[in-house]
């Protein structure tokens, strides 16, 4: 499948072509080894802060809330949940995972077979 680019090196999909988006991404993960790696960093900041929104909304606590708790800001916690925050610091996953009644876990695991995924942290 031939590929366009755009300036920004991030492949598009030739106009007119069949299929969805998740189709697309999954397609070009396998033709381009860069754009996969940049795809498996993005799932695992997005993983990270779908948990956490997960245990804060299991917990019944808003934004504002949680990030009292955790001496941080609700906007640093919006960013967090939305996998926009780049260089999470442990100590305030730990914050986090504290002010939620739970433990961090680190977990180093083999990938599964064709993942891009080597170590993930847990929260529980």
């Amino acid at each position: 499948m031939s590929q366009n680019k755009k300036a920004s090196g991030i492949p598009r999909q030739k106009s007119g072509s069949p299929g969805n988006a998740m189709d697309w991404i999954e397609q070009v993960e396998r033709d381009d080894p860069e754009f996969a790696s940049m795809i498996a960093e993005e799932k695992k900041r997005l993983n990270i802060g779908v948990r956490i929104r997960e245990l804060r909304e299991e917990h019944q606590l808003t934004q504002v809330e949680l990030a009292k708790k955790a001496a941080t800001s609700q906007s640093m916690i919006a960013r967090i949940e939305t996998g926009n925050q780049d260089n999470l610091r442990m100590d305030t996953l730990v914050r986090l995972a504290s002010a939620l009644g739970l433990e961090l876990d680190i977990v180093f695991r083999r990938p599964k077979q064709g993942s891009q995924h080597n170590a993930g942290a847990h929260l529980s």
